[in-house]
């Protein structure tokens, strides 16, 4: 821990393999991945939820690819997930459960720069919709 930092040391996407930095293997490992993707199924998370945040985060993603927005303004948006997340466990139909806020409160809290956003989370966010479909079930909307 840096003696001027306070608090726990902040968690990263990566680790250092040969001087390049890696994705954490618990942030793409099948075991890691499905054991959060079935606690979302335990507490009422469904398909289409997931998707929802999901596809929203890919079009961030898209925008910074395409320069169509830079970095500060992409990183305000991540920055509002958490809210957004909050916002959707008070839906009358299909309120999105505290773990999956969890997630996304946790995951976010790791995101500083672009890479970590593109190459950590994101990475991270497409393991759980992959593994996804084998857990959780569609909304019956």
């Amino acid at each position: 821990m840096n003696p001027t930092q306070t608090g726990p040391p902040v968690e990263s996407y990566f680790e250092i393999v040969d001087g390049i930095p890696v994705i954490r293997e618990k942030f793409v490992s099948r075991r890691e991945v499905e054991a959060i993707v079935s606690r979302f199924k335990s507490d009422g998370l469904v398909m289409n939820q997931l998707q929802r945040f999901f596809r929203h985060c890919r079009t961030l993603q898209l925008q910074l690819r395409r320069s169509e927005k830079p970095w500060p303004e992409v990183r305000t948006s991540i920055l509002l997930l958490p809210a957004h997340a909050v916002n959707a466990t008070q839906r009358p139909r299909d309120p999105i459960p505290p773990s999956f806020v969890d997630f996304i409160t946790r995951n976010v809290e790791m995101i500083h720069t672009e890479d970590d956003f593109c190459k950590g989370f994101m990475k991270h966010f497409e393991a759980v919709v992959g593994y996804a479909p084998k857990y959780l079930g569609r909304s019956d909307r």
